[in-house]
Order: C-alpha cells, then sequence, then structure tokens
C-alpha cells in the first residue's frame, strides 16, 4: 500500500536467467514509467491492478497479477494549541511629557 502521490518500484521476481528472457508487457501500461521492463515505477493515483507478462526466448510465456493499493485518505494537522499573541501597548500618564507640549 502506497499513500496518495507516492511512488513505488515494482521489483518483479522471475526464475530463469535475465538472458534467456524475450519479452516483458505490463498491462495496462497507464502510471508505470516503462512497460517492457521488470522493476517500472508506479505512480497511480488510484489502486490498480496491473498485469505482467514475460515471455522467453523460445516462446514459452507466463503471466502474474499485481495489485498497488492506493491510500487516498489525506491526513492533514490541525495543531490543538493556539498561542495567543498580544499586542503591547503604551499608555501616558498625566505627569509623562507628550509631544508638542
Amino acid at each position: 500500500m502506497i499513500k496518495l502521490g507516492d511512488s513505488y518500484q515494482i521489483d518483479a521476481q522471475v526464475n530463469l536467467p535475465l538472458d534467456q528472457i524475450g519479452s516483458i508487457e505490463w498491462t495496462p501500461s497507464t502510471w508505470l514509467s516503462c512497460d517492457t521492463c521488470l522493476n517500472p515505477l508506479a505512480t497511480p493515483p488510484n489502486s490498480y491492478q496491473y498485469k505482467i507478462k514475460v515471455s522467453t526466448l523460445s516462446g514459452c510465456e507466463d503471466t502474474a497479477p499485481f495489485l498497488l493499493v492506493v491510500d487516498r485518505q489525506i491526513d492533514v494537522y490541525v495543531p490543538n494549541i493556539f498561542h495567543r499573541i498580544t499586542m503591547a501597548t503604551t499608555t501616558c500618564s498625566p505627569s509623562m511629557p507628550t509631544r508638542g507640549a
């Protein structure tokens, strides 16, 4: 699960040598940085179901689903303590000189 606005680096694992991979295809490719690599960066705005299809050079293929859940709840922090700012005021007493006097 990722938070809304975050990215997630997908790390798909395969059980064959990388040099035997003929093709990699992610569908849908929406919100992925790369739809033909094993570890795309995903930044979906909503939860998304992806599917990866890996084909070997000899023509064998396999698919697997990948669900990326996005927590769309936005955390808003409101302070629970407020500090009242007071303005200093000056008062003049009758014994204090004033301007223009």
